[in-house]
Protein backbone atom coordinates (compact mmCIF):
# COMPACT_ATOMS: atom_id res chain seq x y z
CA UNK A 1 0.00 0.00 0.00
CA UNK A 2 1.45 3.14 -0.85
CA UNK A 3 0.03 6.18 1.50
CA UNK A 4 -0.48 9.08 -0.24
CA UNK A 5 -1.69 11.65 2.64
CA UNK A 6 -1.11 11.69 6.41
CA UNK A 7 -4.18 11.94 8.13
CA UNK A 8 -5.85 10.48 10.92
CA UNK A 9 -9.19 8.76 11.31
CA UNK A 10 -10.40 11.97 12.41
CA UNK A 11 -9.19 13.72 10.46
CA UNK A 12 -10.84 11.62 7.56
CA UNK A 13 -14.28 11.77 8.73
CA UNK A 14 -14.02 15.79 9.22
CA UNK A 15 -13.07 16.04 5.55
CA UNK A 16 -15.48 13.54 4.37
CA UNK A 17 -18.36 15.53 6.41
CA UNK A 18 -16.93 18.58 5.02
CA UNK A 19 -16.28 17.54 1.30
CA UNK A 20 -18.80 14.29 0.58
CA UNK A 21 -20.13 14.61 -2.90
CA UNK A 22 -23.75 13.51 -3.28
CA UNK A 23 -24.78 13.09 -6.75
CA UNK A 24 -27.85 10.66 -7.85
CA UNK A 25 -26.39 8.06 -10.12
CA UNK A 26 -27.96 9.22 -13.16
CA UNK A 27 -25.31 12.42 -12.74
CA UNK A 28 -22.31 10.02 -11.89
CA UNK A 29 -19.35 9.34 -13.81
CA UNK A 30 -19.20 5.88 -12.07
CA UNK A 31 -22.37 4.31 -13.60
CA UNK A 32 -19.83 1.53 -15.27
CA UNK A 33 -18.56 0.78 -11.65
CA UNK A 34 -22.15 0.79 -10.06
CA UNK A 35 -23.87 -1.31 -12.67
CA UNK A 36 -21.23 -3.84 -12.37
CA UNK A 37 -21.26 -4.21 -8.59
CA UNK A 38 -24.96 -4.12 -8.49
CA UNK A 39 -24.52 -7.32 -11.33
CA UNK A 40 -22.02 -9.42 -9.35
CA UNK A 41 -23.98 -8.81 -5.91
CA UNK A 42 -27.13 -9.44 -7.55
CA UNK A 43 -26.52 -12.48 -9.01
CA UNK A 44 -24.85 -13.86 -5.46
CA UNK A 45 -28.13 -12.93 -3.78
CA UNK A 46 -30.37 -14.94 -6.35
CA UNK A 47 -27.50 -18.00 -5.71
CA UNK A 48 -28.38 -17.32 -2.00
CA UNK A 49 -32.21 -17.36 -2.80
CA UNK A 50 -33.37 -15.95 0.41
CA UNK A 51 -33.79 -12.60 2.35
CA UNK A 52 -29.89 -11.51 3.19
CA UNK A 53 -28.45 -8.57 5.53
CA UNK A 54 -26.15 -6.39 3.46
CA UNK A 55 -24.45 -4.24 5.09
CA UNK A 56 -22.79 -1.00 3.34
CA UNK A 57 -19.95 1.11 5.42
CA UNK A 58 -19.59 4.11 3.73
CA UNK A 59 -22.19 4.13 1.55
CA UNK A 60 -22.35 7.46 0.29
CA UNK A 61 -25.77 7.76 -1.48
CA UNK A 62 -26.58 3.89 -1.06
CA UNK A 63 -26.17 3.36 -5.49
CA UNK A 64 -24.71 -0.48 -4.74
CA UNK A 65 -26.64 -1.37 -1.89
CA UNK A 66 -29.86 0.51 -1.69
CA UNK A 67 -30.98 -1.19 -5.04
CA UNK A 68 -31.71 -4.45 -3.21
CA UNK A 69 -33.22 -2.58 -0.37
CA UNK A 70 -36.38 -3.79 -1.13
CA UNK A 71 -35.80 -7.37 -1.16
CA UNK A 72 -33.61 -7.68 1.71
CA UNK A 73 -32.35 -6.21 4.83
CA UNK A 74 -29.68 -3.27 4.66
CA UNK A 75 -27.91 -1.19 6.61
CA UNK A 76 -25.60 1.61 5.47
CA UNK A 77 -23.12 4.38 7.09
CA UNK A 78 -22.73 7.54 6.06
CA UNK A 79 -20.91 10.39 7.33
CA UNK A 80 -22.12 13.01 5.22
CA UNK A 81 -25.76 14.26 5.91
CA UNK A 82 -26.16 15.60 2.39
CA UNK A 83 -25.73 12.01 1.17
CA UNK A 84 -27.57 10.32 3.68
CA UNK A 85 -30.52 12.53 3.06
CA UNK A 86 -30.16 11.57 -0.88
CA UNK A 87 -29.80 7.93 0.32
CA UNK A 88 -33.29 7.73 2.83
CA UNK A 89 -34.92 9.41 -0.04
CA UNK A 90 -33.93 7.39 -3.06
CA UNK A 91 -34.36 3.65 -0.79
CA UNK A 92 -36.65 4.32 1.88
CA UNK A 93 -37.08 0.57 3.18
CA UNK A 94 -33.02 1.10 3.49
CA UNK A 95 -31.58 1.52 7.36
CA UNK A 96 -29.59 4.02 6.52
CA UNK A 97 -27.44 5.61 10.11
CA UNK A 98 -25.41 8.56 10.07
CA UNK A 99 -21.78 7.74 11.68
CA UNK A 100 -18.51 7.27 11.41
CA UNK A 101 -17.92 4.08 9.56
CA UNK A 102 -14.63 3.57 10.16
CA UNK A 103 -15.42 2.77 13.88
CA UNK A 104 -19.24 1.44 14.02
CA UNK A 105 -18.94 -1.85 15.52
CA UNK A 106 -18.55 -5.02 13.10
CA UNK A 107 -22.35 -6.94 13.17
CA UNK A 108 -22.60 -10.48 11.44
CA UNK A 109 -24.02 -10.40 8.29
CA UNK A 110 -24.54 -12.05 4.83
CA UNK A 111 -22.48 -9.34 2.69
CA UNK A 112 -20.72 -6.71 3.72
CA UNK A 113 -19.61 -3.99 0.78
CA UNK A 114 -16.46 -2.02 0.91
CA UNK A 115 -16.59 0.41 -2.33
CA UNK A 116 -14.61 3.39 -2.88
CA UNK A 117 -14.29 3.14 0.51
CA UNK A 118 -11.10 1.84 1.80
CA UNK A 119 -8.91 4.46 0.45
CA UNK A 120 -10.43 6.92 2.32
CA UNK A 121 -9.98 5.92 5.37
CA UNK A 122 -6.55 5.67 7.87
CA UNK A 123 -6.41 1.77 8.45
CA UNK A 124 -8.07 -0.08 5.82
CA UNK A 125 -6.31 -3.05 6.76
CA UNK A 126 -8.13 -2.64 10.05
CA UNK A 127 -11.11 -2.20 8.50
CA UNK A 128 -11.13 -5.81 6.76
CA UNK A 129 -9.79 -7.19 9.68
CA UNK A 130 -12.64 -5.81 12.06
CA UNK A 131 -15.46 -6.21 9.14
CA UNK A 132 -14.94 -9.64 6.87
CA UNK A 133 -15.22 -12.33 9.59
CA UNK A 134 -18.48 -10.68 10.81
CA UNK A 135 -19.46 -11.35 6.80
CA UNK A 136 -20.26 -14.85 4.88
CA UNK A 137 -19.16 -12.58 1.71
CA UNK A 138 -17.63 -9.34 0.84
CA UNK A 139 -17.24 -6.80 -1.97
CA UNK A 140 -14.46 -5.01 -2.13
CA UNK A 141 -13.60 -1.76 -5.21
CA UNK A 142 -10.78 1.20 -5.36
CA UNK A 143 -8.40 2.09 -8.15
CA UNK A 144 -6.06 0.06 -9.02
CA UNK A 145 -2.47 1.82 -8.44
CA UNK A 146 -4.75 5.31 -8.32
CA UNK A 147 -3.17 8.83 -7.81
CA UNK A 148 0.32 7.54 -8.42
CA UNK A 149 0.62 10.03 -11.13
CA UNK A 150 0.18 13.61 -11.72
CA UNK A 151 -3.55 13.67 -10.90
CA UNK A 152 -4.32 12.76 -7.15
CA UNK A 153 -8.32 12.72 -5.87
CA UNK A 154 -8.15 14.87 -2.29
CA UNK A 155 -10.36 12.55 -0.35
CA UNK A 156 -7.85 9.13 -1.30
CA UNK A 157 -5.20 8.85 1.80
CA UNK A 158 -3.81 5.59 0.46
CA UNK A 159 -3.30 3.61 -3.59
CA UNK A 160 -3.29 -0.11 -3.62
CA UNK A 161 -1.71 -2.21 -6.22
CA UNK A 162 -3.28 -6.18 -6.83
CA UNK A 163 -1.42 -7.35 -3.85
CA UNK A 164 -3.16 -5.18 -1.78
CA UNK A 165 -6.31 -6.38 -2.81
CA UNK A 166 -5.55 -9.98 -2.34
CA UNK A 167 -4.41 -9.34 1.55
CA UNK A 168 -7.82 -7.53 2.32
CA UNK A 169 -9.55 -10.60 1.62
CA UNK A 170 -6.97 -12.56 2.71
CA UNK A 171 -6.50 -10.60 5.99
CA UNK A 172 -10.30 -10.73 6.50
CA UNK A 173 -10.60 -14.20 6.43
CA UNK A 174 -11.83 -14.23 2.96
CA UNK A 175 -10.87 -16.28 -0.53
CA UNK A 176 -11.36 -14.08 -3.39
CA UNK A 177 -13.55 -16.09 -5.72
CA UNK A 178 -14.79 -13.49 -8.51
CA UNK A 179 -12.73 -10.50 -9.98
CA UNK A 180 -13.45 -7.67 -12.51
CA UNK A 181 -10.60 -5.02 -13.58
CA UNK A 182 -11.81 -2.40 -15.79
CA UNK A 183 -11.15 0.97 -16.71
CA UNK A 184 -12.94 4.44 -14.94
CA UNK A 185 -12.08 7.83 -16.03
CA UNK A 186 -8.74 8.13 -15.40
CA UNK A 187 -8.17 5.06 -12.97
CA UNK A 188 -7.89 1.32 -13.68
CA UNK A 189 -10.64 -0.28 -11.01
CA UNK A 190 -10.11 -3.91 -9.07
CA UNK A 191 -13.64 -5.02 -8.08
CA UNK A 192 -13.58 -8.34 -6.27
CA UNK A 193 -16.02 -10.77 -4.42
CA UNK A 194 -14.76 -12.90 -1.71
CA UNK A 195 -16.38 -15.62 0.41
CA UNK A 196 -15.76 -16.70 4.25
CA UNK A 197 -13.11 -19.69 4.22
CA UNK A 198 -14.41 -22.13 6.22
CA UNK A 199 -12.83 -23.99 9.50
Amino acid sequence: MLRLKDRTAAESLAFHVANRPSPRFVETSQQGRILLTRRVLGTLLADLNRRCKIIEPGCGRADISGWFSADHDVIGYECGLEAVAGAKSDWPQMDVRIGDAQTVEPEDCDVVILTEFLEHIADPLGMVKRWLPKARYSVISSPLEGDRGEFQESGHIWSFDREDFDAFFDRGGHELIEWFDFEMSIYKMFLGLGKRRSG
